[in-house]
C-alpha cells in the first residue's frame, strides 16, 4: 500500500470511528492493552506497551512488545494473543453503546486496524499447512478464547490502556502494577483452560503455556 493509499484509509477509518483525537489515542491503547493482558495471562513476557499519536490512528508505531520467540509459542496461545487487540477494541465500543457485531462498517474498520495481527495469524496457519479457508473456522473459534480472558480481566485492560494513553509508553517494571493482578489472572486462566478442554482438537497438539 502506498503512502497516499494509507492516508486515504486512515481518513476512512477515522470517519467510521467518529472519535475525537484523545479517544482515538485511547482506542489505540485499548488495542495494545488487549494484546498485553492476554499475553501476560498466557505466560508471555510483556516488555513494552506504546502508542504514538493523539491525532493519527492505524499508521504504524503502536506496539505491544513481547520478549519471546514467537515461533516457539503454542499456536493456540499465539493466535489468541494476536486476536485480542481487535477484540479489546470491540469490547470498548460495546461499552460506549456501539456494538461491532451489529455494525459491519465498524467491524471492517477495526479489522483494518488489526491488519498486521491478522496477517501474522494467517502466516502461522500457513506454516501449519492450512489454507485460509481451512484456518478461518479455527481462528473464529479462537476469538472466543481471547474474549474469555479479556472479559475476566477487562478492568486490567482499561487500567493499562488509560495509563498508556496518558504516558505514551510503559516499559518493563512500569507494567507490573497493571498486568499482575493475581486473583483475576487465576480466574482468566481457569476459564481459558476450560475453553481449551472443550476445543482440544482445534489446533495442533502443542502444549499451551497453561498446560491444559
Amino acid at each position: 500500500m502506498s503512502p497516499e493509499e494509507k492516508t486515504v484509509l486512515e481518513l476512512e477509518i477515522r470517519q467510521t470511528l467518529d472519535l475525537p483525537p484523545r479517544l482515538l489515542r485511547l482506542l489505540s491503547a485499548v488495542h495494545e492493552a488487549g494484546h498485553a493482558v492476554v499475553a501476560q495471562t498466557l505466560g508471555m513476557w510483556v516488555w513494552e506497551v506504546h502508542v504514538v499519536s493523539h491525532e493519527r490512528i492505524g499508521m504504524g508505531g503502536d506496539r505491544c512488545q513481547i520478549r519471546e520467540d514467537m515461533d516457539a509459542l503454542p499456536t493456540v496461545d499465539y493466535v489468541a494473543m494476536l486476536l485480542a487487540g481487535a477484540q479489546a477494541s470491540g469490547l470498548w465500543f460495546i461499552g460506549r453503546g456501539r456494538d461491532p457485531r451489529k455494525d459491519p462498517d465498524l467491524t471492517h474498520r477495526l479489522n483494518n486496524l488489526a491488519g498486521t495481527d491478522l496477517e501474522e495469524v494467517w502466516a502461522r496457519c500457513q506454516t501449519l499447512g492450512m489454507s485460509k479457508e481451512e484456518a478461518t473456522p479455527k481462528v473464529q473459534a479462537t476469538i472466543r478464547a481471547a474474549n474469555i480472558i479479556l472479559q475476566h480481566r477487562w478492568i486490567d485492560v482499561l487500567g493499562l490502556a488509560y495509563a498508556v494513553a496518558r504516558r505514551g509508553s510503559l516499559v518493563g517494571q512500569e507494567l507490573f502494577p497493571y498486568l499482575h493482578r493475581p486473583a483475576r489472572e487465576v480466574e482468566a486462566r481457569e476459564a481459558y483452560r476450560v475453553w481449551q478442554e472443550e476445543n482440544a482438537d482445534l489446533w495442533p497438539a502443542e502444549e499451551s503455556r497453561l498446560k491444559a
